[in-house]
C-alpha cells in the first residue's frame, strides 16, 4: 500500500467523477403537474404531442375564429386524434392496479408470449369460458387444444 497522506480526506476530483445530471435541467419538455396525474401527462407529451404542439393547434384554432375564419379542419381533425388519445390514456390508467396488470401483461407478452397466452386461457377458464377461445391467437389456441 503505497503511503499516501491524508487518504482518507478525499479531495475534489480524488475518486470517481461521474454523476447523474438533471437531465431535465437539460430537457426541452418541461412538465408542471399542479392538477393532473403525471404519468398520464407524461405520455401524452411523450407519444401524443408536445405542449408546444398542442398549444400551437390552440393558437390556430383560436386566431381563426377571432378573425372570422373557420379553423383549418386538418388541425381541428389532430385535435380531434389527440383528444381520443389522451381520453385513452386515462381509461388506461383510470385504476392504479389496472395499469400495473396492464404492464405487467404487456411485458409477459413481450418476453414471453407463450406464458401470455397461458394465462389468458387461465383466466378464461376462471370465467366459466365466457370469452370465445376463437378470438384468442392462434398459439393460444393450440395450448388448448393440447390442454385438454
Amino acid at each position: 500500500m503505497a503511503n499516501k497522506p491524508f487518504s482518507f480526506f478525499p479531495l475534489p476530483w480524488s475518486g470517481p467523477v461521474t454523476q447523474d445530471l438533471l437531465d431535465h435541467w437539460f430537457s426541452p419538455a418541461v412538465t408542471y403537474n399542479f392538477a393532473g396525474d403525471a404519468t398520464i401527462e407524461k405520455q401524452v407529451v411523450e407519444s401524443v404531442a408536445s405542449y408546444g404542439r398542442q398549444i400551437g393547434w390552440l393558437n390556430e384554432v383560436v386566431l381563426a375564429l377571432a378573425g372570422g375564419k373557420t379553423p383549418s379542419t386538418a388541425t381541428v381533425e389532430r385535435m380531434r386524434q389527440a383528444a381520443e388519445q389522451v381520453e385513452a390514456l386515462k381509461a388506461i390508467h383510470a385504476s392504479s392496479a389496472f395499469a400495473d396488470a396492464t404492464d405487467a401483461l404487456a411485458r409477459l407478452k413481450k418476453e414471453s408470449p407463450r406464458s401470455y397466452d397461458q394465462l389468458l386461457l387461465t383466466l378464461i377458464e376462471r370465467r366459466g369460458g365466457e370469452s370465445d377461445p376463437a378470438a384468442a391467437s392462434p398459439e393460444a389456441r393450440d395450448l388448448s387444444v393440447t390442454r385438454t
